[in-house]
């Protein structure tokens, strides 16, 4: 399912008006992006959108088609991915209307991960926090413990019978 460089070029002229459109070929398909956040996939001579699953059903009702693949064991996959309706590809300011809900879906779903990662990152921070100072009190309480002891043998050593 390859795409040719003619068909890329025309999807990023069709939607240039959004901003600056780059494609980059991935997986035998190009895929393309706005400000470095993919946004469409251009595949076997169509265009598919990023959706989530309000903008998905919204696309297939005016009749997009979901972008699938099968996998030899899985079967048939849908993925977030859908073509505009017929419509739009006679029509560039439809086009251009689903490509920039497609956008701000892709936009908005970034910054979910980032988040994400984020706090990932700020849990494993705290964790790494946390065993350090676990590490730490462990050593305060050994030297603590050698401390007393020496303390006692010098005690014992130092007093005098009476």
């Amino acid at each position: 399912m390859a795409t040719s460089e003619s068909l890329q070029a025309h999807y990023r002229d069709q939607l240039d008006r959004l901003g600056n459109v780059t494609a980059r070929r991935m997986f035998g398909a190009a895929c393309l992006f706005i400000d470095g956040i993919a946004f469409a996939i251009v595949d076997d001579g169509s265009l598919f959108l990023k959706t989530d699953p309000a903008l998905k059903e919204a696309m297939k009702e005016a009749g997009g088609q979901p972008f699938t693949y099968r996998l030899q064991k899985k079967g048939e996959i849908e993925m977030g991915y859908c073509s505009p309706p017929e419509s739009a590809f006679d029509d560039q300011d439809e086009l251009l209307d689903w490509a920039r809900k497609s956008v701000a879906i892709a936009r908005l779903t970034k910054a979910a991960k980032e988040t994400a990662a984020k706090a990932t990152a700020k849990k494993s921070t705290a964790k790494k926090s946390t065993a350090k100072m676990s590490m730490a009190t462990k050593k305060t309480a050994t030297k603590k413990t050698a401390t007393k002891k020496t303390a006692k043998k010098t005690a014992t050593k130092t007093r005098t019978p009476r």
